[in-house]
């Protein structure tokens, strides 16, 4: 490296927001890949650039305690600075969840997905789904019913489709920052995760995880960033609890990062049923990891239902869709032959598809651990079949 351009390099911590280093003109060096301070890209002028990370008070943690606006929602479920995650499977009403949300943290009350909202805050939505009729449509219906304050417009910000979704991209980086300081957002919502990545991957997604950071670097007060995403087909492997992260789709990375995970799914695939069940599958700063919901979708958002019985979704609880009254326990007899075969979990899936006419999904709920046939079933590693000992065969079989 040239005396020349060794001068050129500027010391200082590196900032993921500063302009793309130009090279040098006359044939000259290429500047080293320094940038100015975001402040800089906002047209501010800031003596130095802040520092990557600043050391805590450890003792100082022994006295810590929450702060009024720290916790946007239930026990942490959304929280000042941290990464969230809503999950699902397209058409479950993640748009409709969303929109719920962002008018409740408008008021500073309610619930959402069951859980409380604890102060009054405002939202961002950066989302690349939903176009302005459709959008239109859900805010005319809400504040037809008077679910909107009178001042929605200060708290409630929703983009247009974005040109682009690239969160490490600079431009998009330092407009967004903008908006987070003119408008003190607390909550941005990324909709969708898929539409910020090129590829699922766990390079794109830790690219889109530093670009949230730097967005957030050096605020007063850093958002929430609560992340739509899809999920993937289940398989007949997929497990439930906390197994069930792993059909969010792409690399695992995306299921690390953030501190709070919710699945939103259908109880049934069956045509009009819009009851769907929300699960904190996640909760790693609070205690109300495993908390269930059930909620009735409505034409203007959601309404929790009481006394659900957890039996009718999928995994007897876990999840939500799959259930189907085709499948009967005299299906599971003729599928394990009274209990004298054994199968796998995948070839008794396909089996029972065909025995009783059923979809994929309602074959898993109905082999699932804990599904409505649980209490019949004995699942030994990847073989399942019928528990003999609570269903013994017949005197004309033993």
């Amino acid at each position: 490296m040239s005396t020349k351009a060794q001068k050129a390099v500027k010391p200082g911590p590196y900032d993921p927001l500063a302009e793309d280093a130009k090279p040098a003109g006359n044939g000259g060096a290429a500047v080293s890949f320094q940038r100015p301070p975001l402040e800089s890209v906002n047209g501010k002028k800031k003596e130095a650039a802040l520092p990557p990370y600043e050391l805590l008070d450890v003792r100082g943690l022994l006295s810590h305690e929450e702060q009024p606006g720290e916790v946007l929602c239930g026990d942490a479920v959304l929280e000042a600075g941290e990464f969230a995650m809503l999950f699902g499977f397209p058409s479950v009403g993640k748009s409709w969840a969303i929109m719920d949300l962002m008018a409740k943290a408008a008021w500073g009350r309610g619930c959402w997905l069951g859980h409380e909202v604890k102060c009054r805050f405002a939202t961002l939505w950066i989302g690349d789904e939903n176009n302005k009729r459709r959008l239109a449509g859900q805010l005319k219906a809400m504040h037809a019913a008077g679910l909107l304050p009178e001042d929605f417009e200060q708290w409630m910000h929703i983009t247009d489709v974005p040109e682009t979704m690239d969160v490490g991209d600079h431009e998009f980086m330092a407009h967004t920052r903008r908006i987070i300081e003119e408008k003190e957002i607390k909550l941005v919502v990324l909709d969708t995760v898929s539409s910020a990545v090129v590829d699922e991957t766990a390079k794109d997604f830790a690219l889109m995880f530093r670009g949230m950071k730097g967005i957030s670097h050096g605020l007063p007060v850093r958002p929430c960033w609560l992340l739509v995403h899809h999920r993937r087909k289940p398989k007949s492997e997929d497990s439930d609890g906390m197994g069930r992260l792993h059909q969010i789709s792409g690399h695992q990375t995306l299921r690390r990062k953030p501190r709070t995970i919710i699945e939103l799914e259908r109880v049934t695939e069956q045509p009009g049923d819009r009851r769907v069940v929300a699960t904190l599958l996640k909760n790693s700063n609070g205690k109300s990891e495993g908390e269930k919901h059930a909620l009735q979708q409505i034409d203007t958002g959601f309404s929790e239902i009481e006394d659900f019985d957890f039996s009718q979704c999928m995994g007897g609880g876990g999840g939500a869709g799959g259930h189907n009254e085709k499948i009967t326990e005299q299906h599971l007899h003729e599928l394990f032959d009274k209990g004298r075969v054994r199968l796998a979990k995948g070839e008794a899936m396909r089996r029972l598809m065909t025995l009783a006419g059923a979809k994929n999904k309602a074959c898993y709920a109905a082999l699932s651990a804990t599904g409505r046939f649980a209490h019949m079933l004995k699942i030994e590693g990847k073989e399942i079949g019928l528990d003999t000992e609570l269903w013994p065969p017949g005197e004309d079989e033993a």
